[in-house]
């Protein structure tokens, strides 16, 4: 049977059994404890000092897996050295999802930083690592379909982005600016 959604406790379960005249009854005293998975992420595993760190979690209800809606998210992120430099509390959605930003200050400790959420007495951690980083550098090639064109004709172009260590740059945007040669 499906327990109700009533708030953590001790309640009396009654159990009635009747079998042709006899009818038997017993009572007994049960705590009845909300248990919950909760999974806490960010979106990606490294960041720089003053970039922002975007957190989310997702809490489940077991063992059904149903969202855990209206329950207050604190999340925590801890620096190298222990010390809680972000403390947010927030309220799940409908769908069991909280999060928070935590601006990074420019001028940071690095390394690993522990990211927790807890709603009620679960809770979730994760690790990221702040630490400076430098973006490798990629050259772009354009190619035409054509060695010249007249007026009015459509130009294709064909961009190829590659870092320097020969692997190809994937999901970038491209903007294209064209200007008359006079």
């Amino acid at each position: 049977f499906r327990l109700p959604d009533w708030p953590d406790g001790q309640y009396t379960l009654k159990v009635t059994a009747t079998t042709g005249a006899n009818t038997e009854a017993i009572s007994e005293t049960i705590t009845l404890k909300r248990a919950w998975r909760l999974m806490v992420s960010t979106d990606k595993p490294v960041y720089q000092p003053g970039q922002s760190i975007h957190v989310r979690s997702l809490a489940l209800r077991t063992p059904d897996l149903h969202p855990v809606p209206g329950e207050t998210a604190v999340f925590n992120i801890t620096d190298p050295r222990g010390n809680i430099i972000f403390k947010r509390a927030g309220v799940t959605s409908t769908y069991g999802i909280s999060s928070a930003d935590c601006a990074l200050a420019s001028e940071i400790l690095e390394g690993a930083y522990t990211i927790a959420c807890r709603i009620g007495v679960t809770e979730s951690q994760c690790t990221v690592e702040v630490k400076h980083y430098v973006l490798p550098a990629f050259g772009v090639q354009l190619t035409t379909d054509k060695p010249f064109y007249a007026p009015g004709q459509e130009v294709g172009i064909q961009a190829q982005g590659d870092y320097f260590f020969g692997k190809p740059v994937a999901g970038a945007a491209v903007e294209l600016q064209a200007t008359s040669g006079t």
